[in-house]
C-alpha cells in the first residue's frame, strides 16, 4: 500500500515536468523584454532608470498555465485521495489537459457549485503566485544592477551578463527559483485536494508518507511512519505541506486496514513539543483557506513592489467578495453577499429553487471559522424550502454556496432533540443585499459526531436590517 502510494506522487512530478517549460519561459520572456527596456540600444543604463523601471503586466500564457497546474494538482489530489483509485488508472498524462481536468472533475464527483466556489480561489492563487514570482526575477535582475552600480565595480560585466538574457528572450534563465515556488504551492494545492476527498469519505486515521532519502528534511524525517486517527487535533494544524520543496504528503487508513496498521493517540502536547513545521505552514489548508489566500511572505513582497491596488483589483474581477489584503480583518462585521431580486412567477422560481439544491446534495463547502466541513443535505433542502412565497428568501436559497462560505457565527447549543449524534447546534448569521436593502439570514447547522462534519440544517425567515 505505502508503494502504491510512493508511486501516485510520480504524477505530481509528471504535472510540474510537464508544466515547467509553460510556466518558465513565459517570466523568461518577460524578464527579457524588460532587460531590453532599460536600454533599447543595448548601452548600460544608468541607476535612476534601472531603480525606476516599472514591472510589466503579467503574462497571459503564464497565468494560463500556472491555474492549469494548480488545478491539475488539486483535481489529482482528490482523486488519489478516494479509496476507489487504483495505481493502474491514475496516469492522465496522455489526455489533452482540459480533458483532464473534466475527467477528473467527473472521477472526484465534483458538484457545479463545489467547482464554483473553488475555481475562483484557483485563479486567485495562480494570479498572485505567478506575478510575485515573475516581479521576483525582475528584481534580481534589477538588485545586482543596483549593487555593482553603488559599488562602482563589475557594473559592464554584470551589463553584459543580464543583456545576454534578453538576447536569448529569457530563454537561459534558471529554474531553481521557480521549482521551489511552483512546487511548494502545487504540493499545497495537492494536498489540499487530499484533504477535501478525506472530508467527503472520513477515513478512520491518517498516515503520513515522508519520502525517506537524502533530500529529506530533519522536519519531516521524525514524522515517518506517524498514524493518528482522523479527528485527532494534530491534523488541525499539522497538514502538509510544512516547508518549502516539501514533499511529504498523507495517506487514509480505512476500517479495513485498521487491524494492520498500528494506529496511536499520541498526546497533543507530545506532538507540540517534537514537531515544528517551518513558519507559515502546517494548516489545514481547506478550513483556513491557506491553499489560495496570500501567506505572510506574499504580502511581504506585495507591499515591496507595491502590489496592493492590482492583486485586489484581480480578486474583485473574480467576484471573491474577501480583501485579500487585509484578510479576515474584512469580516468582523459581516461579508455582504449580493443575491439577484426574485422576478416572475414565484411558484416556478420556487420549484427551480428546490431544483437547485436538490444539484448541490452532497456538495461540501468550508467556513474558516468552522472546524470542519459543511455538507448540504436532503433534510436541510426539505426544511429550507418548507415555506411559500418568500421572495427574499428564495433569493438567498440560491446563494447557499456564497452563505455557506463566508457566513459569522453567532453562538452554539445542545441539541434540543436530544440525538446523541449532534454534538451541538451551530447558530449563524448572513447578511445579503437585495435590490439596495441588506437582509440577516439565520443559519443552522448540526455538528455530527461520527464523523466531525456540520450539516446545512435551515434558513430561516429573513430580518432586515
Amino acid at each position: 500500500m505505502e508503494e502504491d502510494e510512493h508511486k501516485k506522487l510520480s504524477e505530481i512530478d509528471r504535472l510540474v515536468a510537464r508544466f515547467q517549460d509553460e510556466t518558465l519561459l513565459p517570466i523568461g520572456k518577460a524578464l527579457a523584454a524588460w532587460i531590453r527596456s532599460l536600454s533599447p540600444d543595448g548601452s548600460p543604463p544608468a541607476l535612476k532608470v534601472v531603480r525606476a523601471a516599472s514591472f510589466p503586466d503579467i503574462s497571459a500564457d503564464l497565468l494560463t498555465n500556472t491555474e492549469k497546474l494548480l488545478a491539475g494538482s488539486l483535481l489529482v489530489g482528490m482523486d488519489h485521495a478516494s479509496p476507489a483509485t487504483t495505481l493502474a488508472d491514475s496516469d492522465y498524462t496522455p489526455l489533452p489537459f482540459d480533458e483532464a481536468i473534466k475527467f477528473l472533475k467527473s472521477r472526484v464527483s465534483l458538484t457545479k457549485a463545489e467547482w464554483a466556489a473553488l475555481e475562483p480561489k484557483l485563479a486567485f492563487r495562480s494570479f498572485t503566485m505567478a506575478k510575485l514570482t515573475q516581479c521576483d526575477y525582475i528584481e534580481a535582475v534589477r538588485g545586482r544592477l543596483v549593487t555593482a552600480l553603488e559599488k562602482g565595480e563589475g557594473y559592464d560585466q554584470a551589463w553584459s551578463d543580464i543583456k545576454a538574457i534578453a538576447e536569448a528572450d529569457g530563454s537561459t534563465i534558471k529554474p531553481g527559483y521557480w521549482e521551489t515556488v511552483y512546487r511548494t504551492n502545487v504540493q499545497t494545492a495537492y494536498n489540499a485536494g487530499r484533504r477535501m476527498q478525506f472530508d467527503r469519505d472520513p477515513p478512520s486515521a491518517i498516515a503520513l508518507m515522508v519520502l525517506e532519502d537524502e533530500r529529506t528534511s530533519d522536519i519531516c524525517r521524525p514524522l515517518a511512519g506517524l498514524v493518528l486517527p482522523y479527528n485527532h487535533p494534530f491534523w488541525q494544524d499539522h497538514w502538509p505541506p510544512f516547508h518549502f520543496n516539501c514533499r511529504t504528503t498523507v495517506r487514509a487508513i480505512y476500517d479495513y486496514e485498521v487491524g494492520q496498521v498500528p494506529v496511536k493517540n499520541v498526546p497533543m502536547k507530545r506532538l507540540r513539543k517534537e514537531f515544528h513545521p517551518q513558519s507559515g505552514f502546517g494548516q489545514n489548508p481547506v478550513q483556513t483557506g491557506s491553499f489560495w489566500k496570500l501567506t505572510p511572505t506574499m504580502l511581504e513582497r506585495i507591499e515591496k513592489y507595491d502590489l496592493k491596488s492590482e492583486i485586489r483589483s484581480f480578486a474583485r474581477s473574480l467576484g471573491i467578495q474577501y480583501d485579500p489584503v487585509l484578510g479576515s480583518a474584512l469580516t468582523k462585521d459581516g461579508v455582504v453577499i449580493k443575491a439577484d431580486p426574485i422576478k416572475g412567477n414565484i411558484s416556478k422560481v420556487r420549484e427551480d429553487t428546490k431544483k437547485y439544491l436538490e444539484s448541490l446534495k452532497g456538495s461540501i463547502f468550508y467556513n474558516e471559522n468552522i472546524k470542519g466541513p459543511i455538507v448540504v443535505t436532503s433534510q436541510g433542502i426539505k426544511k429550507a424550502t418548507s415555506f411559500s412565497g418568500d421572495s427574499k428568501k428564495l433569493a438567498a436559497l440560491n446563494k447557499i454556496p456564497e452563505i455557506l462560505e463566508q457566513m459569522s457565527l453567532v453562538s452554539s447549543m445542545p441539541d434540543k432533540d436530544n440525538n446523541t449524534n449532534v454534538l451541538e447546534v451551530i447558530k449563524a448569521k448572513a447578511i445579503l443585499e437585495i435590490e439596495g436593502e441588506k437582509h440577516i439570514f439565520n443559519v443552522t447547522l448540526k455538528h455530527m459526531k461520527s464523523n466531525n462534519s456540520f450539516l446545512f440544517y435551515d434558513l430561516s425567515t429573513h430580518l432586515i436590517k
